[in-house]
This record gives C-alpha cells, sequence and structure tokens, in this order.
C-alpha cells in the first residue's frame, strides 16, 4: 500500500499534461459573457493594487459597524459604503440576502454551466446552539439535492466541551492517533455536551442523506480541532455500511501534519466499514497559527502537501475503500494533476466521490476543472452586514490562493482583446502562470 500511495504521489509531483488547457480561452471562457468577464478582470487587476486587500477590509468593517452604530452620522456614512459594496459583490461573491436569492442563483449555475453548489447562511458563529442547530436542519431539507451544505462546529457544538476534549487530546502521548480513541469521550466532565454534539450531527446527516445532500465540516482554529476530528470521527462511524460519508471533514494542508491525520482517519473509516468523507484545503487562519509554529515553512511545501493529500485520497477511492474527496482549490496546477491522476487510475471523471469546489467570484471553473468533472462553487447569502466580516475574512486568508486568479486575470484579458478584434493573441509566459 505504501509503494501504491508512493507512485500516486509521484504523478500528482510532475508537471500536469493539462487534461484541459486553460490557454485555450476561446473554449474554456465560452460560457461566460464579455460583460461578466470585463467585471471579474478589473476585479481581479484591483486586487494586484498594493494596499487594496487592507483598504477593502477597512471600508467593509468601518461599513459593518457604522451601519450598527447609534450615531446619525457615522450609521449613514456605513450605510453607505455597505450599499456600494453591496452593489459590487452580490452576484459576484454572494447571492443576496435570501435562501430564495441563493436558490436562484444555484438554479442558474446548473442550467448555464453545470456546476454544483454549496449554500450557507452568512452568520459564521452565534451563542444560541438551539437556534443554530434548527437553522442548519432547515437550510439542509431546502436546498436542492446534490447540493452541499457547510457547517460549523463551534456553531453547533458547546465550545467548553470541545476545549477540554482538545486539552485531552494533546495531553496523549500521541495527539493524531488519540483523536481516534473513542474512551477518551468517558473522560469528559461535559460528556453530555459530546453526545448532544454526536447527537446533533448525526441527526443532520441523516437528513442530508435521505435528500442526497453532503455535509461539511469546517475546519476550526488549532487549539479546537482536535476535539472536531473526535466528534467528526464519532459521528462516520455511526454510518458503518452507509453508501456516502455522513459528512466531510476538512484537511488543512499548510498544518505540519495534515497529511498523516488525512490517512489515519481514512483508514480508521475503512477498518469501521464506514465511508470517509474529507475536504482537503492549503488552509484558514493563517495568521492565527503562524506563531503557533504549526505551519509548514513555505509555500511550496504547503503546495506539495496539498498534492500530496488529494494523491491519498484518490489512491484510496482507485483501491475500492469508499473514500470521498472534496478537493477545495484555486490552483490550476493542483486541479490539473488530480483530473491527469483521476484519468491514469481509471476513474471516471464524474466519480461521485470527487468533487472541486471553490468560492463564488474568486475565479471561473471552466479553466480549472475539466468537462465531465464535478465542480462546485459556494453561495453564500444573508444580511450584508452579516456577509461583509466573512468577505473581508476570506480577503484576508486567501491573499496566497489569490496568486492563482491573478495568474489567471492575463487570461481575462486575452479573451476580452480577442472577442473584441476578432483574433486569438499568442500565449505569453504571464498567461501560463501556475
Amino acid at each position: 500500500m505504501k509503494a501504491f500511495h508512493t507512485a500516486i504521489t509521484r504523478r500528482l509531483s510532475v508537471a500536469p499534461r493539462r487534461a484541459v488547457d486553460p490557454t485555450n480561452t476561446e473554449s474554456s471562457l465560452a460560457a461566460f459573457g464579455s460583460g461578466a468577464l470585463l467585471a471579474r478582470a478589473s476585479l481581479m487587476s484591483a486586487l494586484r493594487l498594493p494596499g487594496f486587500v487592507p483598504c477593502a477590509k477597512f471600508a467593509l468593517a468601518f461599513g459593518a459597524n457604522g451601519a450598527r452604530s447609534a450615531n446619525p452620522a457615522y450609521n449613514l456614512a456605513g450605510r453607505g459604503v455597505l450599499a456600494v459594496a453591496q452593489r459590487l459583490v452580490e452576484g459576484t461573491f454572494v447571492a443576496g440576502e435570501s435562501l430564495d436569492d441563493a436558490l436562484r442563483l444555484a438554479e442558474r449555475l446548473e442550467a448555464e454551466r453545470g456546476v454544483g453548489v454549496l449554500i450557507d447562511h452568512s452568520v459564521e458563529d452565534a451563542v444560541d446552539l438551539g437556534a443554530n442547530r434548527a437553522r442548519k436542519a432547515r437550510l439542509v431539507d431546502a436546498v436542492p439535492a446534490g447540493a452541499m451544505v457547510p457547517l460549523k462546529a463551534t456553531a453547533l457544538a458547546d465550545v467548553a466541551m470541545l476545549e477540554e476534549l482538545s486539552d485531552l487530546v494533546a495531553r496523549a502521548d500521541d495527539p493524531d492517533a488519540a483523536r481516534l480513541d473513542g474512551a477518551l469521550a468517558d473522560r469528559l466532565d461535559s460528556s453530555h455536551a459530546y453526545a448532544e454534539a454526536v447527537d446533533c450531527l448525526a441527526a443532520l446527516g441523516e437528513a442530508a442523506g435521505r435528500r442526497g445532500v453532503a455535509l461539511l465540516l469546517d475546519a476550526e482554529r488549532t487549539p479546537i480541532q482536535p476535539a472536531v476530528d473526535h466528534v467528526a470521527l464519532a459521528v462516520l462511524r455511526r454510518f458503518a455500511g452507509a453508501p456516502r460519508p455522513a459528512l466531510y471533514n476538512t484537511y488543512q494542508c499548510y498544518l505540519a501534519g495534515s497529511g498523516r491525520r488525512l490517512r489515519l482517519d481514512e483508514a480508521a473509516c475503512a477498518a469501521a466499514g464506514a465511508p470517509f468523507g474529507a475536504k482537503v484545503v492549503r488552509g484558514a487562519y493563517l495568521a492565527d497559527e503562524r506563531p503557533t509554529g504549526k505551519v509548514r515553512e513555505s509555500k511550496a511545501a504547503t503546495d506539495a502537501a496539498y498534492d500530496a493529500a488529494l494523491a491519498s485520497m484518490l489512491g484510496a477511492a482507485a483501491a475500492g475503500r469508499p473514500a470521498f474527496l472534496v478537493a477545495a482549490t484555486h490552483n490550476p496546477d493542483s486541479a490539473a494533476k488530480a483530473v491527469d491522476a483521476l484519468d491514469e487510475l481509471g476513474l471516471r471523471r464524474d466519480d461521485e466521490r470527487v468533487a472541486f469546489a471553490q468560492i463564488l467570484g474568486i475565479d471561473v471553473e471552466s479553466p480549472f476543472c475539466c468537462p465531465g468533472c464535478r465542480a462546485r462553487k459556494l453561495v453564500l447569502y444573508g444580511a450584508f452586514d452579516d456577509v461583509a466580516p466573512w468577505i473581508a475574512r476570506r480577503l484576508d486568508e486567501n491573499k496566497d490562493a489569490l496568486g492563482a486568479p491573478i495568474a489567471e486575470n492575463a487570461l481575462l484579458w486575452r479573451e476580452l482583446r480577442r472577442r473584441a478584434f476578432g483574433r486569438t493573441a499568442a500565449a505569453s509566459p504571464a498567461d501560463l502562470a501556475p
């Protein structure tokens, strides 16, 4: 098995054959109107301006805070900033204020581009667990079959319990392996809160399974992530013999040891006869994690870890194990390597166990996912003053990831020139940069 995994990793570590050539913009961008391309290219160009991201974050924070202020002048200014920002981002980064807005956008993405969706409400953290659980249950019931719904453990489980359980894991001789130890839950002072969290996620998983919906458990910050993993694995084990996982846990490849944790969890589910779901990301919370010393030493090391994680999951699927993958990436090389690996391993490009996911508005999916692959976009909805902090966090967390769409920007402008002047411009080194 180790030799098999090594061989697949090598396949994903070489330059991809490019199952789809993103530089053929006449084909890869055919589904997009010129107005949409111009808006996207202008946005990507703005991202390259020095200080754009800090200024955008400041404007969003000012608008969100001002809109809630009791000071009339500050409130009016904040509402004005939010109104301008709302016109700029709705339909690009977010669907709108209501679930109906999200459902309409989801229908349009499916009909026009064959792209599926992850649908979520913008409020990420709240103190009322009962209200959060009920709201998430209603969302699972409302989204179309085939959709995915993100979950936040800190919005559905008692945070004090997660901190206590993470502390127990951290004090074990092998913390990564201790996340698999179900007996740790018996040692919790808040064992009832643990049972409630597992029951809640299992119930959501059952409801989602009946409707053909997938649940994606978001990553949390390192201090409580071990407890989130422990709860997720407890839920997955309840679904032994099920055709697909009750939920997907998230693995952040910029953290050292992420590959080992992924393999341990996949093996534990396989041993229990339960399907395993993994959403693989490069990572969020980078600014928070750097002081802990748990972050990989370079972007290149993170990229290598990410590609190896995809290799591990695709290898498990090719070996016949019930391993399900959501590859969340804005990196064209990683996506192309994964598509090549699908072909080489004899897996169908539309294999239900493999999907590619991206944030709405960060880039266009056609150059990254070849025809036949399952592409997904995160479609967010909610009141704009709630959405604004989410957008600010994504801008901050995706500074490195923005390198991919910025490189893609040259292709967008090249396609606009081709449409305007009726000829194909030659690809430049900038066009081909990952």
